[in-house]
């Protein structure tokens, strides 16, 4: 599993803790509200030490997107289109 910066999922959890989540579609409900709540707990969860990893369905840009849209840009993210870590 590698992110849109390059790391792995495991480099990436022997530096810190991560909060690894794995997203429905982008435009599901549910998938809406937790990038609203977890954009509302990002610097929180941040500042706590913990690092937000999101897992989803869609390519690099269109996550991006969705990202910005929530404010919570630079967040790492692992695109994964054809479900394999699912």
């Amino acid at each position: 599993m590698e992110t849109n910066e390059g790391n792995t999922i495991a480099e990436l959890s022997t530096r810190q803790p991560i909060m690894l989540i794995f997203l429905r579609p982008f435009g599901c409900t549910f998938c809406r509200e937790a990038l609203a709540e977890l954009s509302h707990k990002r610097y929180d969860l941040e500042a706590k030490g913990s690092k937000l990893v999101f897992v989803h369905m869609a390519d690099m840009e269109t996550a991006d997107r969705y990202f910005a849209r929530y404010n919570l840009d630079g967040v790492e993210h692992v695109s994964d289109p054809d479900c394999q870590y699912y």
